[in-house]
């Protein structure tokens, strides 16, 4: 599917092969180890905080894999002459898909020790998930970066649009990853709003890149 919409904004085929394979492997090992690194830190600067023992995930998360997740596309760009905002869009969608395919295998190879109904459960639970999870995430994150940036080097247009395109992205990875999304109510709501806002916003971006295609040429 991503390759076939691909085709059709004609966006080479080894853009997106380098930018998925990017995203699973050169974004999702560095930011293992990140997050390894800063959870390590955190634990001896502030052993006993409650707030970190719950938020550290929804805090720590968005500000380390949201940018290494659009690190691959540098490299991209740099072989490869990809400059329309909407080809962009897809690159980070590809490398954000990447980083959430190898995330994936990771939490199930954790829980194979914990027995076949238990791995079942995750799997389903992570199939789920996936409706909106990095792929939406790092779409929003490359076009509000790329607006920003063309708002940095004089061209306001879309500068409004690239504040609140990050802002959803860092913001929605920080909702699935809190304890704001285990809140226990007669309808279990809170994830299919935080699922909800996260596919409006992504929406917006494609409806925003679709107008102005040629804003980064």
């Amino acid at each position: 599917f991503l390759f076939r919409i691909g085709k059709k904004w004609e966006l080479p085929k080894n853009a997106l092969i380098l930018s998925l394979l990017g995203g699973m492997f050169f974004s999702g090992w560095l930011s293992s180890f990140a997050n390894t690194y800063i959870h390590d830190l955190l634990g001896v600067l502030f052993p006993d905080s409650a707030f970190l023992n719950a938020f550290e995930s929804a805090i720590v998360a968005p500000l380390v894999e949201e940018p290494l997740k659009l690190l691959p596309l540098i490299f991209v760009l740099a072989l490869i002459p990809v400059r329309k905002l909407k080809s962009l869009f897809l690159l980070g969608i590809a490398s954000g898909l990447g980083f959430q395919m190898i995330e994936d295998i990771g939490y199930i190879r954790t829980d194979l020790p914990e027995g076949f109904d238990f791995t079942i459960s995750r799997i389903l639970e992570r199939i789920i998930s996936g409706i909106a999870s990095h792929w939406t995430f790092s779409g929003l994150a490359v076009v509000g970066v790329c607006l920003l940036y063309r708002a940095y080097k004089g061209q306001k247009v879309g500068k409004k649009q690239g504040l609140i395109f990050l802002s959803l992205a860092l913001g929605t990875h920080f909702l699935f990853n809190s304890p704001l999304v285990e809140l226990e109510t007669e309808l279990p709501l809170a994830i299919p709003v935080v699922t909800a806002i996260t596919l409006y916003g992504f929406y917006q971006a494609y409806r925003f890149v679709e107008k102005h295609n040629e804003l980064m040429n």
